[in-house]
């Protein structure tokens, strides 16, 4: 397919609405590309994501619940991605918690600013205490953690009542876009003319040829 240079564009949307053309995009690599690619993959990642939350989430709700009592809300794809941020850095947190709160829970209760009083007065407490003090006592570790995992529980939430539907409905637009970046950059410029390659089924053939003889 040959066109004037300066009409690249248009011209590939003229093909675009007549969608007979198949053009050959396999090689297209460019940053526009890119862009469009990354909407798509972050897009399928999102789906991924609140179908994953959605198991958890009717877990957390009881034997009774069903994906269809869920009342989905409207979500972006960035939104659902930024919940998913929040809870991987609080699950890494509860992890955290849970490793302290595992090492000083055989030493009770006590109250390390306390603990270090009596140390630095130099009693000796090594039987009694751990070699390294803890930045608060247990039951406020315990509390934290409780707190994490309520934050973790409504992130979870949230992204399992995104409607991904909305999102997948964008996808016929998003690939349509990746595929017109594609094409325009393969639409290579040579002189005052353009050329793409690609295929057209042969029954369409004198349809394109039609169109292209009254531009």
């Amino acid at each position: 397919l040959v066109c004037v240079a300066a009409e690249r564009e248009a011209t590939l949307e003229k093909l675009r609405a007549l969608g007979a053309v198949h053009l050959a995009l396999g090689e297209a690599a460019g940053t526009a590309v890119a862009a469009a690619k990354g909407e798509i993959d972050a897009a399928e990642k999102a789906v991924r994501l609140v179908r994953k939350a959605e198991e958890s989430y009717l877990r957390s709700l009881g034997p009774k619940a069903s994906r269809e009592s869920i009342e989905k809300r409207p979500c972006s794809v960035a939104e659902v991605l930024a919940l998913e941020a929040d809870r991987d850095a609080l699950v890494s947190e509860k992890e955290r918690l849970e490793r302290e709160i595992k090492v000083y829970a055989p030493y009770g209760d006590f109250d390390p600013a306390l603990a270090k009083k009596l140390l630095d007065r130099g009693i000796d407490l090594k039987d009694e205490l751990p070699a390294k003090l803890p930045e608060m006592r247990l039951s406020r570790m315990q509390e934290k953690l409780k707190r994490v995992e309520n934050r973790i529980a409504v992130d979870t939430a949230k992204i399992a009542r995104s409607d991904e539907q909305a999102i997948l409905g964008r996808y016929p637009a998003l690939r349509e876009r990746m595929e017109f970046e594609q094409a325009k950059e393969l639409m290579s410029a040579k002189g005052a003319v353009a050329v793409v390659s690609g295929w057209v089924p042969e029954t369409k053939v004198s349809g394109i040829r039609d169109q292209g003889s009254e531009q």
